[in-house]
C-alpha cells in the first residue's frame, strides 16, 4: 500500500466526522508522510509503521467521539462514544453484555421520563378551560382531599423532570467510567503504562 491508497482509505473510513476535523486529520497524516519520505523512509515503511488505516480510523473516531462527549455531555454523544469505543474491541467481552443491558435499561428509563413529562404536560393542559387534550379525568381523592387534573399534571411533570435529571446524572458518570476503562484497556493492549 502506498501513501495515496493509505490516505484514501483513511479518509473513507473517517467518514462521519465533521469536515473540518476530517481535513485536519488527513492533513496531519499527509505531512507525516512528507516528513518521513524527506527523512529517507519509503512510503511502504511509513505505512507499515502506521498500521492498517481502517484500525487507525476507528481509533481516531473513538477519540474524537470521546472528546465530543467530554465537551458536550448529551445522550446522543454518549451513544456515539459508546459505540465508537465498543468498535475498537478494547472492551472486555465479559463487560460488553452488562454494558449492553445497562445501556438498554438507561434507554428505557429515558423513555419513561419523557413519557411522564409529555403525559404531565398533556394532563396539565387539559385542566385549562376550553382545552381537552386527554379527555376529562375524574377528580382523584387523596385522604379526603380532591385533586384535580392540574395538580395531577403538575405532579407528573415534577416526577418526570426529577427522573430525567437522575438519568442524565447517572449517564454522565457511566460515560466517565466507560472512558476511563476504555483508555486503560487501550493502553494495556498497546503495551503502554
Amino acid at each position: 500500500m502506498n501513501r495515496d491508497q493509505f490516505i484514501a482509505t483513511l479518509r473513507h473510513e473517517l467518514n462521519g466526522l465533521p469536515p473540518a476535523e476530517l481535513a485536519e486529520i488527513v492533513a496531519d497524516y499527509e505531512e507525516y508522510f512528507r516528513d518521513a519520505v524527506a527523512a529517507g523512509r519509503s512510503e511502504s515503511e511509513v505505512v507499515q509503521g502506521l498500521g492498517q488505516p481502517r484500525q487507525l480510523a476507528r481509533e481516531l473516531k473513538a477519540e474524537s467521539r470521546i472528546k465530543r462527549w467530554e465537551d458536550r455531555r448529551s445522550p446522543v454523544n454518549f451513544a456515539r462514544m459508546f459505540f465508537a469505543v465498543a468498535g475498537l474491541g478494547v472492551i472486555n467481552l465479559l463487560l460488553l453484555l452488562p454494558l449492553f443491558v445497562v445501556g438498554c435499561v438507561m434507554v428505557i428509563f429515558f423513555v419513561i421520563a419523557l413519557s411522564l413529562l409529555i403525559g404531565g404536560a398533556g394532563v396539565l393542559l387539559s385542566s385549562l378551560p376550553g382545552i381537552d387534550v386527554v379527555g376529562v379525568l375524574p377528580l382523584i381523592e387523596i385522604e379526603g382531599v380532591e385533586v384535580g387534573e392540574g395538580a395531577a399534571g403538575l405532579v407528573l411533570l415534577i416526577i418526570g423532570g426529577a427522573w430525567l435529571w437522575l438519568n442524565l446524572w447517572v449517564s454522565k458518570w457511566m460515560g466517565v467510567g466507560l472512558i476511563h476503562y476504555a483508555r486503560l484497556n487501550y493502553r494495556l493492549i498497546r503495551g503502554e503504562r
